[in-house]
């Protein structure tokens, strides 16, 4: 499910409640397993784009043996696990 848009969509309205508390921050540190939260979390932060939140650097942190994320950017393409 991670590779769907609308998960995205529903992922993306994170950035929304973290505008309405806090409308300028600099670093947003997401947890990454399959990596729909984090496209999520970049599709908000697009959608901000003209409130200066393009800005904002996202620092993406995989769970060590559960690295499918990094994996399959290395590899250029998905990679599924066969256990975490």
């Amino acid at each position: 499910p991670y590779d769907n848009s609308l998960l995205w969509t529903g992922h993306s309205t994170i950035i929304d409640e973290v505008i309405e508390e806090l409308p300028k921050f600099g670093t947003i540190i997401v947890s990454v397993g399959g990596g729909g939260l984090l496209c999520g979390i970049l599709e908000g932060l697009e959608r901000h784009a003209a409130d200066g939140t393009t800005a904002t650097t996202v620092i993406a942190a995989e769970t060590e043996g559960a690295d499918s994320f990094s994996q399959s950017w290395e590899q250029k393409k998905v990679v599924s696990l066969p256990a975490i």
